[in-house]
């Protein structure tokens, strides 16, 4: 009978004996936890509990410092000294979200500071950006955005000419007709 066997090596909790018909409920229902145990904690790489490994502080540096440049995960892995899977596998546990998602957002962060500037054309700014050209800029923009590049600076140039008014109109500001009903009211 499968209920009857027992595991010890991977029980739920430390020195609990579990039956494998527990282990596995526990399993489908648990999702991936961060890692808890020192043993995790070595595994990937960091020191203290909860901490960065120093390695993949200098990947997510080099993501920030040469994302204009072409980047793969075997460049920065060898930068880092891991191997390339092993760097993938810890980014997206820390990170929640893979080294090319991170990198395509950062230079899409990137576009949107420089999308201010009229004088800045697409395409050099897709070079700039570190994108193959204006086409994957606008496939990118858009997936991260929600938009294109054009018209995300189209609305940033109407939300930077429209008047701000202020939320409570000062009195200097009130026509006759109503400043008159203010003073009858007096």
């Amino acid at each position: 009978m499968a209920a009857a066997l027992i595991v010890t090596d991977n029980a739920i909790e430390p020195g609990h004996r579990t039956t494998t018909e527990e282990l596995v409920m526990h399993r489908s229902t648990a999702q991936t936890p961060p890692p808890t145990s020192t043993r995790d904690v070595a595994r990937l790489g960091g020191g203290a509990l909860g901490s960065v490994p120093p390695w993949l502080r200098h990947a997510d540096r080099m993501l920030r410092e040469q994302f204009d440049r072409p980047l793969t995960v075997r460049a920065i892995a060898a930068e880092v000294g891991v191997h390339p899977v092993h760097l993938s596998r810890v980014f997206r546990r820390i990170h929640r979200a893979s080294i090319g998602d991170t990198l395509r957002s950062i230079r899409v962060r990137y576009a949107c500071a420089r999308l201010h500037d009229p004088r800045v054309e697409l395409a050099d700014l897709a070079l700039s950006a570190g994108f193959c050209d204006q086409s994957q800029l606008t496939r990118a923009f858009k997936r991260v955005v929600g938009t294109t590049p054009g018209r995300y600076r189209a609305k940033s140039r109407r939300v930077a000419l429209s008047p701000v008014l202020p939320v409570h109109p000062s009195p200097l500001l009130r026509t006759n007709s109503s400043s008159a009903a203010l003073d009858s009211e007096t």
